[in-house]
């Protein structure tokens, strides 16, 4: 088994078996929400798959819908998911290698 983890603005673990095919996944993300989230939907997207450049992709894009941001005078709200979507998918390819 192997387990990586990457940190950034959240957390991510990945536990993956023999064959590759991620046992277990959480992704944790700060500075989109009121309070830090887990990007379940992504999580659930990626358990029992091989860390492909479509699963991550989808992952990534279902970690951004998870975020709850906000506009104000640091960024918008659209920037901080695109970042957010962004980060995940830097993340998990980081791993995938």
């Amino acid at each position: 088994m192997k387990r990586l983890r990457a940190p950034a603005d959240g957390r991510e673990r990945l536990d993956r078996d023999a064959n590759d095919v991620c046992e277990d996944v959480r992704i944790a993300m700060g500075a989109v929400a009121p309070t830090p989230i887990r990007a379940h939907a992504a999580e659930d997207r990626l358990r029992g798959q091989k860390l492909t450049t479509d699963a991550i992709a989808e992952a990534a894009r279902l970690a951004g819908e998870a975020t709850c941001c906000i506009d104000d005078i640091r960024s918008t709200a659209e920037y901080r998911q695109q970042v957010a979507e962004a980060l995940v998918r830097r993340l998990l390819e980081g791993i995938k290698e």
